[in-house]
C-alpha cells in the first residue's frame, strides 16, 4: 500500500504517547474530533471510534437520548461552556457558525472538553463529534487536537427528517445574514462571500433552479457547509472521507485501507484496525440508523438502503441541478474548487447511476 509516510495519523499527532515498545500507541490528553454535519452516518462512526480507541465517553454529561456530541450545548447539561463558540445545533446560535469566538471563550470550552475526557480516561484521550465550521476545524488541528472531516453524499442524505432540513436552511440562511467583516474573518471567507452572492443573484432570477425554494435550497446548504470544511481540510493537510467508502466497502480489510489511504489512521496501527472491525459489525446489524429513519427496520443491507436513497432523492427533490450549476460556478470562479468538489465527490454520481461496481454486494 502507497502511504504517505508524512501523512498525520493517529500515530503521529502530537497528542499521542508512543509506548517505549513502539506497540500499541495510545492516544494521550486529547481527545479526536470529528466534524461532520446532521444526517451523515455520524452517530454510527462515532460509536465505531469510541469502541475501537477504546475510551470512555462522559454520557453522563448529555442530555438524555444525545449521541456523542459532546460540544453541542444542546445535548451537553452545561451548555454555557460551549455555547459561544460551538452551539450550531440551536436555533438560537446558527450564527456562532459563520463568526469567530474569542479565544477566552475557546479555551474555556476546550478546557471543559479536556477535563471530562480525562476524568473518563486519564490520558488516554477521548472522542467527540461537531457539526461545526471551517475555523474551529483549523482552531482544533493548530492546537494539536487530532480533528478529520466526514460526510455522506447529497444523494444519500436527502430528502429527510424535518429536524435536518431545519438545520441545513437555517445554517443558510445564517450564511446569508452574515455581516462581511465576520466572514472575512474566517479562512475562505472571501469565496463565501463569493458563493452567496452567485446564490442570491441566482434566487432573483425567473426559471432558475435556485428559485424551487428549501427543497433546493437545503442541498445548496449541505454543499456549502462541506465545501468549506474540506477547503480548510485540503489546504491544512487534514484528513477527510466519504461515508460511503466506509459503508460500502466490500470486507473489513477495504474499511482499513479506506482509514488508512484517508489518513485518518496508519497501517498497522492496531487501533485503526478495530476501528475497521467496529465499522463493518455495526453496519452488518442490518438497521436503519444510518439512512435516516426512512426506512423501516429490516433486513436491506446499506447498498439496497442506498439505492432506495437515490431513487427518493431523484424523484422527490430538484437538488441535482441546482448542485451541479453551484459546483461549475465554483470551478470556474473559485481557486481550487475543483479539487475541493472531488473530494465532496459529487461529481461521481449521476441520475439514474446506482452504486458503482467496486460496491458489490
Amino acid at each position: 500500500m502507497d502511504i504517505d509516510s508524512t501523512a498525520p495519523s493517529f500515530n503521529d499527532s502530537p497528542n499521542i504517547r508512543r509506548s517505549s515498545s513502539g506497540m500499541n500507541p495510545s492516544l494521550a490528553s486529547k481527545v479526536v474530533v470529528l466534524f461532520s454535519g446532521p444526517s451523515q452516518s455520524t452517530t454510527l462512526i462515532s460509536d465505531a471510534m469510541i469502541a475501537g480507541l477504546n475510551v470512555t465517553f462522559p454520557y453522563e454529561l448529555l442530555v438524555d437520548k444525545c449521541p456523542a456530541e459532546f460540544l453541542n450545548p444542546m445535548c451537553n447539561r452545561r451548555p454555557g461552556l460551549l455555547q459561544e463558540c460551538f452551539g450550531s445545533g440551536n436555533a438560537q446560535h446558527y450564527e456562532t457558525i459563520w463568526r469567530t469566538c474569542s479565544e477566552g471563550d475557546l479555551r474555556t470550552s476546550l478546557s471543559f472538553l479536556d477535563r471530562s475526557m480525562k476524568a473518563k480516561n486519564g490520558n488516554s484521550g477521548g472522542f467527540a463529534k461537531e457539526n461545526f465550521n471551517g475555523k474551529l476545524l483549523l482552531d482544533l488541528h493548530k492546537r494539536g487536537y487530532l480533528v478529520f472531516v466526514a460526510h455522506r453524499l447529497p444523494q444519500h442524505t436527502f430528502p429527510s427528517t424535518f429536524y435536518v432540513v431545519k438545520w441545513y436552511r437555517h445554517m443558510l440562511s445564517s450564511l446569508f445574514q452574515a455581516p462581511n467583516e465576520d466572514l472575512r474573518a474566517l479562512p475562505f471567507g472571501n469565496e463565501l462571500m463569493q458563493m452567496r452572492s452567485y446564490i442570491k443573484s441566482q434566487q432573483t432570477k425567473p426559471n432558475t433552479v435556485f428559485a424551487n425554494g428549501n427543497s433546493v435550497m437545503i442541498c445548496v446548504s449541505h454543499y456549502i457547509h462541506f465545501w468549506y470544511l474540506l477547503s480548510v481540510a485540503l489546504e491544512n493537510d487534514i484528513p477527510h472521507f466519504k461515508i460511503e467508502d466506509l459503508l460500502l466497502a466490500p470486507t473489513r480489510n477495504d474499511v482499513l485501507s479506506v482509514l488508512v489511504q484517508s489518513r485518518v489512521c496508519r497501517e498497522n496501527d492496531v487501533s485503526c484496525e478495530r476501528i475497521a472491525t467496529e465499522v463493518v459489525q455495526r453496519r452488518e446489524r442490518k438497521t436503519h440508523m444510518h439512512a435516516d429513519g426512512d426506512f423501516e427496520p429490516g433486513s436491506s443491507l446499506t447498498a439496497d438502503l442506498y439505492k432506495e436513497k437515490e431513487r427518493m432523492y431523484e424523484e422527490e427533490t430538484l437538488c441535482h441541478d441546482a448542485l451541479t450549476n453551484l459546483m461549475a460556478f465554483c470551478t470556474h470562479n473559485i481557486k481550487g474548487c475543483n479539487v475541493t468538489n472531488q473530494a465532496y465527490g459529487y461529481t461521481e454520481w449521476t441520475p439514474h447511476a446506482r452504486m458503482r461496481s467496486i460496491y458489490k454486494t
